[in-house]
């Protein structure tokens, strides 16, 4: 996700087709993003407030900030998806522990209704031989939305690739 939580909000409340969200990083965690703590190593998220209150202000300068609140909104978010796709077990479990971390048992019971709508899929960038592959298939209405900034980093040249392919189908 890499949009203001509004955005999610307001793409989750559309009525319309289904909402499948895809959570490649730790936003809906820790408004860092990425757990990288102060001292750029990979928090793990951390079991005592003390810690998450001090990366918070010594790194984001984010002070007075709950993140009990914080991850009941993104559960709150999460629970308006019809599903939700990971790209790692790893990142599943990181994002669920995460989350469960400094809520209360309703939000617990909450969680778990989200975690069952919940999957992996890796999503490994296939060959460069085998790109043609992203556009085949049934011919279908394909309808594509992206929020975001791209770069070569995130799959700027795979974009435009596929973009004339899927045109041409």
């Amino acid at each position: 996700m890499h949009f203001p939580k509004n955005v999610l909000t307001a793409i989750l409340e559309f009525e319309g087709p289904k909402k499948i969200i895809t959570c490649h990083d730790y936003f809906l965690v820790c408004p860092s993003i990425t757990l990288m703590g102060p001292k750029q190593k990979f928090c793990d998220v951390p079991k005592k407030k003390e810690i998450c209150a001090s990366c918070l202000e010594k790194k984001y300068q984010i002070s007075n900030f709950s993140l009990e609140q914080y991850r009941q909104d993104s559960i709150g978010l999460l629970l308006k998806a019809d599903h939700i796709i990971f790209p790692s077990e790893t990142a599943r479990k990181i994002l669920f522990r995460g989350l469960s971390t400094f809520i209360g048992p309703a939000f617990q019971v909450l969680l778990s209704q989200v975690e069952k709508k919940s999957s992996v899929i890796g999503h490994a960038i296939p060959h460069s031989s085998d790109r043609r592959t992203l556009v085949r298939g049934p011919r279908i209405l394909k309808k594509v939305i992206f929020l975001g900034g791209f770069s070569e980093a995130k799959g700027l040249h795979l974009l435009e690739e596929v973009i004339p392919a899927l045109h041409a189908h």
